[in-house]
């Protein structure tokens, strides 16, 4: 059963939406203050809706036509019926809304804006799209966050600096030692700082690293290096029975230290974040993405350091490591009391194993 008329002549269609408790779409009533449909009198009024479409104010026949046009479900009063949301009905002339204005045309963004909101060369700027493997997209969404909001990333890559996550307060990194410090291995000391300076180092320069995205594995363990130079069982030997224990304690020094500042670094990246959401928000703006947000804040990392001139990230993760391992060495020593002669770290820890020290 339908109208003699259907579709009705000279309607605009109109998709019903779902309504808030998701169970029913809108009703009449709902559509028609939506779309300011009017009587004869100027009022709003959904049975001119209603009348439009079925041609009736008989509320059985409007129920009729709900129930074999639309499989309308019943109401909870038993007795009327209501659109589910998705159904397709017709609003009068003159009440259906305006086009859709055209999408604003954005200029293509400029690598220039970017470049100067961070204090960087456009040379080098340019690198660093490519190595992040950026999107035009996310190149606006950090064009607009660098440029509007700068304060909240240079406020977050303070904090996670090599000098700021080693001299902070509430995640410093004599904490950090006190918490190595009950391996009570002195080798347990040494790797367990390895691996956090490895794992820093292998985030501040590693664009796929992202902690802001999901999981991130540890640094690759130097295998050999610990055999060779630490445990000393020459290349090819197996290692001894009475090793076996301290190379794995070893082994799970270089995973806690790892953990431990990468758990560091998230905090402070949502935290950084965090912030800068509220700054948004408070502007009545968009956030970017937690991704981009630690992107950029890596970038601001990099040029503070002085590594953004550097060729490559191979280069960058060496002076990065260098850099986190100068800063730590003497805690290290202190905490373990004794001497290490470790320098010159190369990059990424896969390459610890090819040094006989």
């Amino acid at each position: 059963m339908q109208p003699t008329q259907w579709p009705p002549i000279g309607g605009a269609p109109y998709i019903v939406a779902k309504a808030g408790n998701g169970r029913f779409g809108e009703s009449f009533i709902d559509i028609a203050n939506k779309q300011k449909i009017k009587n004869a009198q100027g009022q709003i009024d959904p049975w001119a809706l209603i009348e439009f479409n079925f041609k009736t104010r008989d509320p059985r026949k409007v129920n009729d036509y709900l129930r074999d046009m639309f499989n309308a479900p019943v109401c909870p009063d038993g007795v009327n019926r209501a659109f589910r949301g998705g159904e397709r009905i017709f609003l009068p002339p003159g009440s259906a809304p305006p086009p859709p204005k055209p999408p604003e045309v954005k200029r293509a963004p400029d690598p220039n804006d970017l470049a100067d909101d961070l204090d960087l060369d456009t040379d080098d700027f340019t690198r660093l799209f490519n190595q992040y493997g950026w999107s035009i997209d996310a190149l606006n969404s950090t064009i607009g966050l660098a440029g509007e909001f700068a304060p909240a990333l240079e406020a977050a890559a303070e904090a996670i600096s090599v000098g700021g996550l080693v001299f902070g307060t509430a995640l410093s990194f004599f904490a950090f030692f006190a918490y190595l410090n009950r391996l009570d291995e002195l080798d347990g000391i040494l790797m367990g700082s390895l691996g956090a300076c490895y794992q820093y180092a292998e985030w501040a320069v590693t664009p796929s690293v992202r902690l802001s995205v999901g999981a991130v594995g540890s640094p690759a363990f130097p295998d050999l290096y610990v055999k060779n130079n630490i445990l000393h069982t020459p290349p090819g030997r197996d290692l001894p029975d009475y090793y076996q224990d301290r190379y794995r304690g070893m082994q799970a020094a270089w995973e806690a230290g790892a953990s431990k500042i990468r758990e560091n670094i998230r905090t402070l990246v949502f935290q950084g974040y965090q912030d800068y959401c509220q700054r948004v928000f408070a502007g009545g703006g968009e956030p970017a993405r937690a991704q981009d947000f630690e992107d950029g804040l890596r970038i601001i990392m990099l040029r503070d350091l002085g590594l953004l001139d550097e060729p490559d990230r191979i280069t960058q993760g060496i002076r990065v490591v260098n850099r986190m391992w100068a800063k730590v060495k003497g805690d290290v020593e202190q905490a373990a009391n004794t001497k290490y002669y470790l320098t010159g770290l190369p990059f990424p820890s896969s390459d610890l194993n090819y040094r006989l020290d």
